[in-house]
């Protein structure tokens, strides 16, 4: 148990800020705040769009900006932007290596849960109330998916 207790601690705080960032540019990607709209209403601040390409996987355009003054000059449309950053992605060499951490993340945050639910039954006596909350965990999006599509 102390070396789950361990590897569960290690594993969170290595991963916790990918985490995070993660979590957090998901949650406002729900929204479209990453996006600049058709009729140039809002315009993402910097960082929102820096975070956001790198949890879309555009490593390379959250590291380059080379060629993107010339849409800013010419007053091009965010579809400018979004070419020229484009244009980029086929050639990052540096993609691999930051894939490849994020599939650790992946694997860490999967050995993380586990360890965690397995310490959850370990410590707590009350085993019924693990298995409520593990199922709540899992009815309760299918619930509001399920809820959702209906009403649309």
């Amino acid at each position: 148990m102390k070396f789950v207790r361990k590897l569960h601690i290690y594993l969170g705080c290595f991963f916790a800020p990918l985490i995070l960032l993660f979590a957090v540019s998901g949650a406002w990607q729900v929204y479209d705040l990453h996006r600049t709209p058709k009729d140039g209403s809002y315009r993402p601040p910097w960082l929102v769009s820096w975070i956001s390409s790198i949890h879309l996987g555009k490593f390379s355009q959250a590291f380059t900006s080379v060629g993107l003054e010339e849409c800013d000059r010419a007053g091009a449309s965010s579809d400018c932007r979004e070419k020229q950053l484009e244009n980029r992605i086929a050639h990052c060499s540096s993609c691999s290596s930051f894939s490849f951490l994020l599939a650790l993340v992946g694997i860490g945050m999967v050995v993380n849960a586990l360890s965690g639910i397995y310490m959850a039954f370990a410590m707590i006596k009350i085993r019924r109330a693990v298995w409520i909350t593990l199922g709540a965990g899992v009815v309760t999006p299918l619930l509001l998916m399920l809820l959702q599509s209906r009403l649309l």
